[in-house]
């Protein structure tokens, strides 16, 4: 019995975490940067070790969503985050970011880190 309640929880968190569902949530937060969208898009794909990050890149809207999983009992892992990535010019872009777990501040942190030189 315990271990269907357990297998029951673990199947609704799913349900509730892809990324597709993660788009109906408001925005966290929106910056903007002095970065190429696509040099933006691709270190905040290579900035969460130890998560699974499914990349979607539109060249000519020149847009990236990045989704991050990280691994846990169901595979590939609950979407507990996404990025979008927007060319503004081409040398600036627009990161908007929305989570249902983990840590806004270090998801901001991640794309202030992006925008160093």
């Amino acid at each position: 019995m315990k271990k269907l309640l357990v297998a029951m929880a673990c199947a609704a968190l799913a349900a509730c975490t892809t990324a597709e569902s993660l788009q109906q949530r408001p925005l966290d937060w929106t910056a903007d940067y002095a970065v190429p969208w696509e040099t933006m898009a691709n270190c905040l794909q290579a900035g969460f070790p130890g998560s699974t990050v499914s990349p979607r890149y539109n060249q000519r809207n020149r847009t990236a969503a990045l989704a991050i999983s990280m691994p846990g009992i169901i595979a590939p892992g609950p979407v507990i985050a996404e990025y979008t990535v927007r060319g503004d010019g081409d040398e600036h872009s627009r990161v908007e970011m929305k989570t249902w777990y983990g840590s806004k501040a270090y998801g901001r942190d991640e794309a202030d880190r992006c925008a160093r030189p």
